[in-house]
């Protein structure tokens, strides 16, 4: 109904433009090109308009279907976040430990350590993630996406991983104990900048599946 006032609208809007020009425009060359402007331009306006529209037409099917997934995806993406805060925590006291260790708060020993704990922590972690799964309620194109996520999660865990556990190793090599300080500092802090996960790119993914999860504005 209130398309249909809003198309009544505009086609009297434009009688009296149209009115108007051939009213008061000198000549009739220019009022064709007036009247040419002003339905090109009306054209465009509807196309766009109409291409909106038929973007925001969706079947009760397909809003069953998204209203279906959204409590699934919502309870799967708490746990992915649980997990991405748990790497986070993992790596800052990775980088806490290298950094004490750094300003002489803490011996090799000490390092050893804390770095075995932490290495601990992040193998059991690491299995955690292994066998997980978004949920099968998902569609299909939700689920790999999600998939993808985890899979990219999954990666950077690995690096991140396979960092402490290389650190962990020179800790424990007689030639680390038998160096300076200096060099002690240097082999940790190079295998730390060598072999660090890179950024974590998972935004794009997950916004795509909150767009594919989102019933359109009508």
């Amino acid at each position: 109904m209130k398309y249909s006032l809003l198309l009544a609208g505009i086609g009297i809007f434009i009688v009296v433009l149209l009115y108007v020009g051939y009213r008061y425009l000198p000549q009739r060359r220019v009022f064709y090109l007036f009247t040419a402007i002003i339905l090109i331009s009306t054209g465009i306006i509807f196309s766009f308009w109409h291409g909106q529209t038929k973007q925001n037409v969706m079947t009760e099917a397909q809003k069953t279907q998204i209203l279906s997934e959204q409590p699934f995806f919502v309870t799967w993406y708490e746990e992915y976040k649980q997990y991405l805060e748990d790497i986070d925590r993992i790596w800052t006291r990775y980088n806490n430990t290298l950094e004490d260790f750094s300003k002489e708060k803490i011996d090799p020993d000490e390092l050893q350590q804390d770095l075995v704990k932490i290495q601990t922590d992040s193998d059991k972690l690491q299995g955690k993630m292994k066998d997980a799964l978004p949920p099968q309620e998902l569609s299909d194109e939700n689920y790999k996406l999600s998939y993808a996520v985890l899979e990219e999660t999954r990666q950077y865990m690995a690096a991140q991983n396979d960092t402490i556990k290389k650190t962990l190793q020179a800790v424990m090599t007689p030639e680390f104990r038998a160096n300076a300080f200096e060099l002690q500092r240097k082999e940790i802090d190079n295998i730390r900048i060598l072999n660090s996960p890179v950024n974590l790119n998972i935004a794009g993914d997950i916004l795509t599946i909150r767009d594919n999860l989102s019933l359109p504005d009508l």
